[in-house]
């Protein structure tokens, strides 16, 4: 088999949130940040026939791209990249040395805020934090609009940059991190958020799905 451009780019995501990762068999695959504040998921083009622990992500996508598109077999313990006459055997992980995401499906308590977030407006507010040097990304409703805010939230001399996301007849600021935020990968989103700490970003296609606190 081999790794589609879709499928590496979603690895090299997964891998800024976690630098190791455990295959299931099948094309699910999930990843989770070593402090349980993201959690990902994506449903990918590519099937894998065996389960498989990876120690290093990164190097293991360095070793991928030593090929422009290599056959990827896998065996007992090991998985072995080939092109032409060129080969790469690499080492699989034990489970145990992996943080790896819960089996259970993880559900929002409740749904007290969900909006749609288009590629642009996301990339725009990363940038913005950024460039801007602020380190959180808020949602935020002021009894009549929902604005998406880079800013310092317990600093109101902070720089700060805002996007009206539509209206809203709430007051509420829902905060996040921008290390946490700027994991996403960039695309349109549905949104649904809770006040217990936890949010929901499911991609139009609905391939791919995050959960931050």
């Amino acid at each position: 088999m081999k790794f589609s451009e879709e499928t590496m780019s979603i690895l090299k995501n997964f891998s800024a949130i976690n630098n190791g990762i455990y295959f299931e068999q099948g094309n699910v695959v999930k990843t989770v940040s070593p402090k349980k504040s993201i959690l990902a998921e994506a449903k990918t083009e590519d099937s894998v026939p065996v389960e498989f622990g990876i120690y290093d992500l990164n190097k293991f996508l360095g070793a991928i791209s030593l090929f422009d598109s290599p056959e990827l077999s896998f065996e007992s313990n090991h998985l072995v990249m080939t092109s032409d006459k060129a080969k790469v055997i690499y080492s699989f992980c034990d489970a145990s040395l992996v943080v790896r995401p819960p089996n259970k499906e993880l559900a929002l308590p409740n749904v007290d805020v969900s909006f749609k977030l288009s590629k642009d407006i996301y990339d725009s507010t990363v940038k913005a934090a950024l460039v801007l040097q602020v380190p959180e990304i808020g949602i935020v409703g002021d009894g009549s609009k929902l604005k998406l805010q880079a800013y310092e939230s317990k600093n109101n001399l902070s720089e700060q940059f805002s996007y009206e996301l539509g209206d809203t007849d709430q007051n509420f600021s829902i905060i996040f991190k921008v290390e946490n935020f700027s994991k996403l990968m960039s695309t349109d989103y549905n949104v649904s958020m809770s006040s217990k700490g936890l949010s929901k970003f499911v991609s139009d296609d609905e391939k791919l799905v995050y959960h931050i606190a």
